[in-house]
């Protein structure tokens, strides 16, 4: 319901236009979407299903997902993983030396093609 979100938001700070075109595909108007595993706190180890995987950290440094450095500078949300559909995956987040991960969020992917 990106559409009528942003129409809302719009209504609310008497703004008129037209909403702007989806970012992703999982916003566009009809898109079939899988809810991803729920967010942990900390740096996530095992299993999920998402359509993309983020920590949010802090400090300065690195995190690393499954041997793939990852830049951390003060407080940020840092993009791990993106999946074109939802996918079942494992990673294993470490934080370095600096770096605290807060949580481990998992976005909705699309859903599998019927």
């Amino acid at each position: 319901e990106y559409r009528e979100t942003e129409l809302l938001i719009q209504g609310l700070l008497g703004v008129d236009r037209e909403p702007l075109a989806p970012v992703r595909p999982e916003d566009a108007p009809g898109a079939m979407v899988e809810a991803p595993t729920e967010p942990v706190e900390g740096a996530h180890a095992g299993p999920y299903r998402a359509g993309g995987v983020w920590v949010r950290a802090r400090g300065t440094g690195t995190v690393t997902a499954d041997g793939e450095q990852f830049a951390v500078e003060g407080p940020a949300s840092v993009e791990l993983r993106s999946h074109a559909r939802s996918t079942t995956g494992s990673i294993v987040i470490e934080p370095g030396p600096g770096v605290e991960v807060i949580g481990t969020v998992f976005t909705p992917g699309l859903a599998a093609a019927d």
